[in-house]
């Protein structure tokens, strides 16, 4: 026998003494010893070389599998670490007021209707991205409304001298037969153009009648022309002296004419009340008075629209603030209450007023005499 034989047969009796598997069986050492040399030098880094070894050497592979396998089966897993502190979490978790009213909020929610369930087949309702649009709304809102009080920088003009001019701006909108949308853009570019500049007595109006012609050219098909308002301004002012005032504006506004007002809100806000037109008229009529008194400037376009809703309803006798008016607002029924008080007092004092063109405007059929309706007492 060569000296490499017997190094193999030695190596292989080593490994079969210290193994009692082995013990009392002979000793194989020339298949083994060919099987490792047949496998080449990478075959001892892989276990399906070391499995078939095995597999020679026992020489009852499918015994040692079975059993093998049995023994695996038989060990017990252990139970989930996470499921039993899950369990002990929830036996031990208090059930106070507020986690109850975070569930009883999740309820209410949940149980607002899809307005817009019927639209989908709609492309003018573009209903995929709607949300989006209003999110946008809001955002916009409160970069381009004066919700503060500019008048003490005002030296010649007053709240009453604004509520006469824009009282007098409901009277030439109605005489161009206006778009609502002018009206709104109209006020929102002259509360922005007076709380950033002094204006004189004798230059508010031009403020006032340049506003309007700026928003008619912007939201109307056929807007009417520079000349018609020098015109109905009964010549106070002429054509140069309007275009001045346009680029003054314009500069003033940082050109940013595309402003969400409480009427794009209104829109929305109708349609998740299910106001028929009677009611939505109502509505406009109510937001148009906030238009005129400066009182109202301290609330967002947003909230206002609510709050006329909110009032609207009321009058007609519906004055429940459902789950679809809060998912859609986005405001609680005390949040929109606090408004509606305000509201409700600028068409009290409405009635009795000197200046009441929307009043008239209001009362009569075209517009469903909304302003001859009694008004509520209370809210």
């Amino acid at each position: 026998m060569s000296l490499s034989t017997r190094s193999a047969t030695a190596a292989q009796g080593m490994v079969q003494d210290e193994n009692p598997r082995f013990a009392g069986k002979p000793r194989q050492t020339v298949a083994s010893s060919t099987s490792r040399r047949a496998g080449g030098a990478l075959s001892d880094i892989t276990n399906v070389t070391a499995q078939a070894n095995s597999m020679q050497v026992s020489g009852k592979p499918a015994q040692r599998q079975a059993r093998s396998t049995a023994s695996i089966a038989t060990i017990p897993k252990p139970a989930p670490i996470m499921h039993s502190f899950q369990e002990e979490m929830m036996v031990d978790e208090p059930t106070d007021s507020i986690f109850m009213d975070t569930q009883e909020a999740m309820q209410i929610e949940q149980s607002w209707t899809d307005i817009d369930e019927l639209d989908h087949q709609d492309p003018q309702a573009v209903t995929a991205y709607v949300g989006e649009i209003y999110d946008n709304c809001r955002q916009k809102e409160i970069l381009y409304s004066v919700t503060h009080n500019y008048m003490p920088g005002q030296s010649e003009i007053s709240e009453k001298m604004r509520y006469i001019l824009i009282d007098w701006l409901v009277e030439v909108h109605l005489k161009f037969k206006l778009l609502p949308e002018t009206m709104s853009l109209a006020v929102n570019l002259v509360d922005r153009f007076l709380a950033k500049h002094s204006v004189s007595r004798d230059n508010l109006q031009l403020v006032g009648i340049t506003s309007m012609f700026l928003a008619a050219k912007y939201e109307e098909i056929y807007p009417p022309e520079c000349n018609d308002f020098v015109y109905i301004s009964a010549s106070a002012y002429t054509r140069e002296q309007i275009l001045a005032m346009e680029g003054t504006i314009l500069n003033a506004v940082e050109f940013n004419l595309t402003v969400p007002t409480s009427l794009h809100f209104l829109r929305r806000f109708s349609k998740a009340a299910g106001s028929d037109y009677p009611t939505h008229t109502l509505c406009k009529y109510l937001l148009e008075l906030a238009l005129v008194d400066m009182r109202m400037n301290k609330h967002l376009p947003s909230i206002t629209a609510a709050a006329a809703v909110y009032l609207a309803r009321h009058s007609i006798g519906q004055p429940e603030w459902h789950s679809t008016l809060v998912h859609y607002t986005k405001y609680t029924e005390a949040e929109v209450l606090e408004v509606a008080q305000d509201l409700l007092q600028v068409l009290r004092d409405a009635q009795s007023s000197n200046h009441q063109a929307v009043v008239r405007k209001y009362s009569s059929r075209k517009f469903g005499e909304v302003a001859r309706r009694p008004i509520p007492q209370s809210l």
